[in-house]
């Protein structure tokens, strides 16, 4: 997770370069009630759909994918 400078919000990447799912559970990081996904790799255009996970929520990094949520405070 990187944190946010100033005003920026943080990032939470996920790297899971295995050839199978991996769960992960987003941070529970008290600036931040929940995470946007911004960038996944395995969607067909690159993008994410801008889905919010609340902090703490279980999730799965599907194979070989780079995953990028932003915090949302």
């Amino acid at each position: 997770m990187l944190g946010g400078i100033g005003n920026a919000a943080p990032l939470y990447i996920v790297l899971n370069a295995a050839p199978d799912p991996i769960a992960l559970k987003t941070p529970t990081w008290p600036p931040c009630r929940a995470w946007k996904a911004l960038i996944d790799t395995t969607a067909p255009d690159g993008g994410a759909t801008g889905a919010l996970l609340e902090a703490g929520q279980p999730a799965e990094a599907p194979p070989r994918a780079v995953l990028v949520f932003e915090g949302v405070r």
